[in-house]
């Protein structure tokens, strides 16, 4: 039998073969990193929709509101919760006029923690230069793949807008979707295209003036004998 060699036999923790670490573990921990720096009396009081919160874990608001109906239903039956499982997130009820169930920042935020400790980190690569760290929205813009993408709040003026920034400046908005760099880069310039037509009709429309009505001939002169004490 061939004796295996003193490299062969050294223990060396690895990964199982193949392994690789979900997509979006990396921009999902720059949202952890990001909505944390925000102050945590704004983030427990902060409510989100089912599409806003939808866009930040990457669920779909119909599969949420399966998960919500599941969870009601184990908590009924007495029956533990999977903590790693979107149907874990709490939830608010609607309450008076209100038609909608609300979550709560800090509970979005407790659930990414949960689910990213929970990621196995043995496929990382031992030595050599690891894949870019994301901090952020800016360090998204530089590091991001064409497939990467990045929650967004499109505001008013069709402007998207980091929808981490938008929580902590009070820029929310219902319009909440998940963009990749060339989607991000076109809404952008297509909002400036519109900005820049609004602009221009508003700067014509305050120096044009309007069109007069000229008098003709004939109605000058039927104003003239219609006059008492007219030409004749």
């Amino acid at each position: 039998m061939e004796k295996k060699s003193a490299a062969a036999t050294v223990n060396e923790p690895r990964g199982p073969r193949g392994k690789k670490p979900p997509p979006d573990l990396n921009e999902q921990l720059a949202v952890i990193r990001v909505l944390s720096e925000i102050p945590k009396e704004l983030r427990d009081i902060q409510p989100l929709t089912p599409k806003q919160v939808g866009v930040l874990i990457d669920r779909e608001p119909k599969t949420m509101e399966r998960d919500r109906k599941e969870q009601r239903a184990a908590i009924a039956a007495g029956e533990d919760i999977a903590p790693l499982h979107p149907r874990s997130l709490p939830y608010v009820p609607p309450v008076g006029t209100e038609r909608e169930v609300q979550y709560i920042v800090s509970d979005v935020l407790a659930y990414l923690e949960r689910r990213a400790k929970s990621v196995d980190r043995s496929f990382l690569k031992r030595g050599g230069p690891g894949e870019p760290e994301l901090r952020g929205f800016q360090s998204w813009l530089s590091f991001g793949s064409a497939s990467d993408t990045w929650p967004f709040s499109i505001q008013a003026d069709g402007r998207p807008v980091d929808m981490l920034e938008a929580i902590a400046t009070g820029r929310l908005t219902e319009d909440a979707v998940r963009l990749n760099i060339g989607e991000f880069s076109k809404k952008l310039s297509d909002a400036a295209s519109l900005k820049t037509v609004t602009d221009d009709k508003a700067a014509i429309a305050k120096v044009a003036r309007k069109p007069v009505a000229a008098k003709t001939a004939s109605n000058n002169r039927a104003s003239r004998w219609a006059k008492p004490g007219g030409p004749i």
